[in-house]
C-alpha cells in the first residue's frame, strides 16, 4: 500500500500507454463501477466498426477510467489495412454509403432496438425471485452494451456527410463552418425529441381543453402526469404511449445513477408544455439556404442542391441512434432493480447496491454516511461542484412514489502530485 493509499487519497495514473485526454463533455463526473466495466469494450467495438466502414485512418477510440473519470485515446489502424482504407474512403464518398446505413437504421436496427427495449421494460422486477433477478440484470447489461456499440457504429453517419457538406460549401463560398452549420437547423427533428408518440400527444391535448388545463396546472408534477395518463379516450392513450417511450430516458448524463425523465416529472412536464405550445417551429432556414446558394458558382449549384437536400437525413441517423440507445434504458432497467425495486430484499440483509457500482479505488465511499444522488467529480484537474444533494424519489406508473437508493459520496481527497 502506498502512502497516498494509506492516507485515503486517489492516484491518477494513465489508463494505458500513449496519449490520453479527459472527456469532460460526455463524462464531467466520476462514473459508476457498472459503467466503467460495461462501457469501454462496447465503445471500442462500435468506434472500430465505423472507422473500418468509412475508411478512416484510425483504428477506433478507446475509453479508460481512472477513479471513475473517463479518458479517451485514439487508436492507430492496423498497418496492413491502411491501403484498403484509402480505397474504402473513395468508395464511401463515391456511393454516399452513409445513405445505405441510414436506410438500414430506419428499417432494421432502430425498430429492433425499440422492440427489445419495450420487452425489457415490460418485466416486473419486483415479482422476480433472486435468481430470476440476477438473470434479468444480466440481460439488461448485455443489451445495454449492445446499444452502446450500436450508437457508436452509427456516429460517423452523422458527422461524415456533415463534414462533406461543410468542406464543399465552405470552399465554394468562403463562409465559416459556424455559419454553415446554421443551415442544419430543423433538418433532423429527432434531434429535438420529435417522435410519432409526441405528435400524437400534441394533437390529443390540443383537442382536449380539460387536458390543456391540467397540463398548465401547478399541482404536483407526478400527480399531473398520472392524471393525464389516466384520462379516458385518446388523451390518456397518447400520454401513456409517450411516457412508455421517453419515461426511462436519462436527462443528465449516461450512467445508471443519473435521473430518468420519470424521476424528474417537473422537467418532463415543462418539455410537454413547450411542445404543445410551440407545435411546428417556423424558422427562416430555407431563406438562409437560398442566400448561401446564391453565393455558389453556377457550376457547383447542382452539387450544392444535392448536399443540402440530404443535409439532415444522416444526422438523424446518428442522433436517433443516440436517443434509441437510451430510450428503453436497458441500463435504467438494471438501475431500477437496485433502486427502488426490492425493498424487501434490502430488509432481508441483501448487499447494499451502492457498494456494487462504486469504483474500488474510492473505498471510503462504503463507509461514508452522507447519501448523495451521484458521485462528484474526482479528477485532480476538475474542481468538484457537486454539493450535498437531497435524496431523489422516482414515480412509477406514473404517480406512485419510490425512494431511490442513495449512492454513497466517494472520498473527495485526491492527489495533486
Amino acid at each position: 500500500m502506498t502512502t497516498a493509499e494509506a492516507a485515503g487519497e486517489l492516484e491518477f495514473a494513465p489508463p494505458g500507454p500513449g496519449f490520453w485526454e479527459q472527456d469532460p463533455v460526455h463524462f464531467p463526473r466520476a462514473m459508476t463501477r457498472y459503467w466503467t466495466e460495461v462501457h469501454p469494450a462496447a465503445f471500442a467495438r462500435g468506434t472500430a466498426d465505423f472507422a473500418s466502414f468509412y475508411g478512416m485512418l484510425i483504428g477506433g477510440l478507446a475509453m479508460g477510467y481512472v477513479n471513475g473519470i473517463g479518458y479517451k485515446a485514439v487508436l492507430p489502424p492496423p498497418e496492413e489495412e491502411i491501403p484498403r482504407r484509402f480505397q474504402r474512403a473513395e468508395e464511401v464518398f463515391a456511393a454516399k454509403l452513409w445513405r445505405a446505413q441510414l436506410r438500414e437504421w430506419d428499417e432494421l436496427y432502430k425498430p429492433a432496438a425499440i422492440a427489445r427495449h419495450r420487452e425489457l421494460q415490460a418485466v416486473d422486477a419486483d415479482a422476480l425471485s433472486d435468481d430470476e433477478l440476477v438473470e434479468y440484470l444480466g440481460r439488461c447489461r448485455d443489451h445495454h452494451a449492445a446499444m452502446i456499440t450500436q450508437h457508436m457504429r452509427n456516429t460517423a453517419s452523422a458527422v461524415v456527410p456533415t463534414g462533406d457538406f461543410l468542406a464543399h460549401v465552405g470552399d465554394w463560398t468562403g463562409l465559416p463552418p459556424a455559419e454553415l452549420l446554421g443551415l442544419m437547423r430543423g433538418a433532423s427533428p429527432v434531434s429535438a425529441g420529435a417522435s410519432s408518440e409526441l405528435e400524437r400527444l400534441i394533437a390529443a391535448v390540443g383537442a382536449d381543453p380539460n387536458a390543456q388545463e391540467l397540463l398548465a396546472s401547478d399541482g404536483d408534477p407526478g400527480a399531473t402526469l398520472n392524471a393525464l395518463a389516466s384520462r379516458e379516450g385518446e388523451t390518456g392513450a397518447a400520454m401513456t404511449a409517450y411516457l412508455e417511450l421517453v419515461g426511462n430516458r436519462l436527462l443528465d448524463g449516461f450512467d445508471i445513477s443519473e435521473p430518468s425523465a420519470l424521476e424528474l416529472p417537473d422537467q418532463l412536464l415543462r418539455a410537454m408544455r413547450t411542445a404543445v405550445a410551440a407545435g411546428v417551429e417556423d424558422t427562416d432556414v430555407e431563406a438562409k439556404i437560398a442566400d448561401v446558394r446564391s453565393r455558389v458558382a453556377a457550376e457547383h449549384q447542382d452539387s450544392f442542391d444535392e448536399l443540402s437536400a440530404k443535409r439532415g437525413s444522416c444526422t438523424a441517423c446518428g442522433t436517433s441512434a443516440a436517443s434509441t440507445a437510451t430510450s428503453g434504458r436497458p441500463g435504467s432497467c438494471a438501475a431500477q432493480c437496485w433502486r427502488p425495486a426490492g425493498e424487501s430484499r434490502r430488509q432481508e440483509g441483501s448487499r447494499n447496491p451502492s457498494t456494487c457500482w462504486t469504483p474500488d479505488s474510492t473505498r471510503c465511499a462504503r463507509s461514508s454516511k452522507e447519501p448523495t444522488v451521484r458521485p462528484p467529480m474526482s479528477s485532480p484537474h476538475v474542481r468538484s461542484t457537486a454539493g450535498r444533494t437531497p435524496r431523489r424519489t422516482r414515480r412509477g406508473r406514473w404517480g406512485r412514489r419510490h425512494r431511490r437508493r442513495p449512492i454513497r459520496r466517494p472520498c473527495r481527497r485526491r492527489s495533486h502530485g
